[in-house]
């Protein structure tokens, strides 16, 4: 960053932008989820849809509300920083979940998906001067890491059952 220093969360408009953008992606999450999800989690997931939708009104008014200019991307560095971060996940993850639905593990896709969504969050905590990026980050690995990677992840959330009796 050259003008300004890494903060926990942005203030001002960047506040406002930061909001209305994690907001806007997580209600594209939790509409996701909501695909096929087992019974147990539809109304979480529909909880967890409409908070994300009023995040990202809220960023919305704050931004509209906020006067000045987005200091992050009024860096030209910041700017080509983040926009190369943010090709090279969207290459990757749709390189990946190419090869995934090609070879018939679609399954995956969405693991793969959070995988590299949470890894993005690390370079552009620095570069966007917003160390919350981090905590995002390390949920969404940490709940990636925290799911078998055995099994069918198709089953969602849920623990894997034990095998009958004689089987292994």
């Amino acid at each position: 960053m050259t003008d300004h220093q890494t903060s926990f969360f942005p203030t001002g408009r960047d506040r406002g932008v930061t909001v209305a953008v994690e907001g806007f992606f997580a209600f594209v999450w939790f509409g996701w989820g909501q695909a096929a999800p087992p019974s147990w989690l539809v109304a979480p997931l529909a909880v967890g849809a409409g908070l994300a939708v009023l995040l990202t009104a809220a960023g919305i008014v704050l931004t509209a509300r906020t006067a000045g200019r987005l200091r992050v991307m009024a860096d030209p560095e910041v700017r080509r920083r983040y926009s190369i971060i943010v090709g090279l996940e969207f290459g990757l993850l749709g390189a990946g979940a190419a090869v995934l639905g090609t070879t018939g593990q679609d399954r995956w896709i969405p693991a793969w998906i959070c995988a590299g969504v949470g890894v993005h969050f690390f370079p552009l905590a620095s570069t966007l001067a917003n160390r919350s990026l981090r905590l995002l980050a390390f949920g969404l690995v940490t709940l990636l890491a925290g799911r078998p990677l055995y099994g069918d992840p198709s089953d969602g959330l849920r623990l894997p059952r034990s095998q009958p009796e004689g089987k292994a």
